[in-house]
């Protein structure tokens, strides 16, 4: 017992001084977005290996592009226009990859009502104008409920279809049921509400421009990949962290694998970020404990090949519990689920098929000269092991928690995934002060990591070349 005090005593005595001279190692945990620009960052700004362990057999995390036949359509992160996407464009450009522009009309949206297929923006032309005074009302709303759903509730009190179509979007574009969303995305439905309400009434674009990588977005780590090579270490999960008697940290693999390093960048969600055994002290209790809450998306998508006929169809539409969408060649089908009925077992081919049955009708309707040719393919991210989720998102209450920031090496963070001892580092979405939730926030934390980093091993190299009787 007195021993491991010791040892606990002397890591921290080495921490709180930030001895980065001693550094030989850093790792990063996590070939996703965030973890493969973090290791590109870091070897451009210090010269020094990065070692990256990444849980499957294949790098790029939440980023997955699906290639049927001759196509391609994304499993997961899709537009870069969600944002203005100032790293990630200037990371695929330097990576010599192209932006790929494309544009959609969605004023032919329609949606599934009883069994016919009805105009999707009609719905919102009896709704109330979305003006001062209707923002002014919800605002009074939220200050009474506790989620979103609540005030959607007050807010479509007789209108039920545009109240359930508004709970699909939503729940598609943040990941959850509006019940289990913080009141702060009222702003995210107010958006929304506004295009929807200004399109019904003819005074708004009734087109929408997309931004994708040429070729798919798994191109983007797969390229970091191949710049890092030799350094990614595949199918190597993580399973415990602890310390080592000279204050380094040890980590555990499996098959008995283990590895020392000096440096630790975490850039995993913490939805599998918390399984991991991690030893007690190493990572302060009020970190940990956020870790441990942050609520994530249960966003779930079925793509199935199809032959759309001659007819043409309108590129978006919403079936009873699913949006719908075709790639840009138009030759994929994407299925978009969110919130309960995102979570379904991908494992099991039956299982997709029925739910591919299920939705049929839906599509006959809205879609009706389609063929289905065949070849599909499914993710419920919630139940993909090495994500446990899609996007993180702000659970009821959590938002405050999670939205206080502090200025630290330069950098302003989010204070809950602040750096331990400026030994340990976090990146990935869940922790961009900016863009959370967005392939621009992945690069843009890993950036700032890696910019943090640099900013203490370089002063330390500097003292090492220049010490005394230089």
């Amino acid at each position: 017992m007195i021993c491991k005090c010791f040892q606990i005593l002397f890591f921290f005595l080495i921490a709180a001084n930030s001895v980065f001279a001693e550094y030989r190692k850093i790792v990063v945990i996590g070939g996703g977005l965030a973890g493969l620009t973090t290791a590109y960052r870091l070897q451009q700004l210090t010269g020094e290996p990065v070692e990256i362990y990444e849980a499957r057999e294949r790098v790029g995390g939440r980023v997955l592009t699906a290639h049927f036949y001759d196509s391609h359509e994304e499993l997961g992160a899709k537009f870069l226009d969600v944002t203005d996407s100032k790293n990630l464009k200037a990371l695929i450009t330097e990576m010599k990859l192209e932006v790929e522009d494309y544009t959609t009309d969605i004023i032919d949206r329609k949606y599934d009502y009883k069994g016919k297929a009805a105009p999707y923006y009609n719905v919102f032309l009896s709704a109330p104008s979305p003006d001062e005074t209707t923002y002014d009302l919800l605002k009074e709303w939220s200050r009474k409920e506790k989620n979103l759903g609540g005030v959607l509730d007050s807010f479509f009190a007789k209108q039920e279809i545009p109240r359930h179509l508004t709970e699909i979007r939503m729940r598609g574009y943040e990941g959850n049921d509006t019940k289990d969303l913080s009141i702060e995305y009222l702003d995210s439905f107010w958006n929304y509400y506004n295009k929807c309400f200004l399109i019904a009434h003819g005074r708004a674009k009734n087109t929408a421009h997309h931004q994708t990588i040429k070729g798919g977005n798994s191109r983007l780590p797969e390229k970091l990949a191949e710049v890092l090579k030799g350094h990614v270490h595949l199918g190597q999960p993580l399973q415990k962290i602890s310390m080592t008697h000279d204050g380094k940290y040890l980590l555990e693999f499996p098959s008995s694998k283990t590895v020392t390093t000096d440096c630790l960048i975490l850039a995993i969600p913490c939805s599998t970020l918390r399984d991991i055994k991690v030893e007690k002290g190493i990572i302060p209790s009020d970190q940990w404990e956020a870790i441990k809450i942050l609520q994530y998306g249960t966003n779930g998508y079925v793509l199935i090949s199809v032959n759309i006929g001659k007819e043409g169809a309108a590129e978006y539409s919403v079936t009873e519990d699913t949006i719908v969408w075709f790639n840009k060649d138009r030759k994929i089908l994407t299925m978009a689920f969110g919130g309960k009925v995102g979570i379904f077992n991908t494992r099991s081919s039956e299982d997709v098929v029925k739910i591919i049955k299920r939705e049929m009708p839906s599509l006959n309707l809205l879609f009706p000269s389609i063929k289905y040719t065949g070849k599909k393919q499914a993710v419920s991210w919630i139940n993909e092991e090495f994500s446990k989720g899609s996007t993180s998102s702000w659970g009821v209450g959590q938002f405050e928690l999670f939205n206080e920031t502090m200025e630290l090496l330069g950098e302003k963070v989010r204070k809950v995934f602040r750096p331990v001892q400026n030994r340990i580092f976090f990146a990935g979405e869940h922790t961009s002060v900016d863009h959370p939730a967005t392939m621009e926030g992945a690069v843009e934390s890993g950036e700032a990591a890696a910019r943090m980093i640099a900013q203490i091993i370089k002063p330390a190299k500097e003292k090492e070349t220049t010490g005394p009787g230089s």
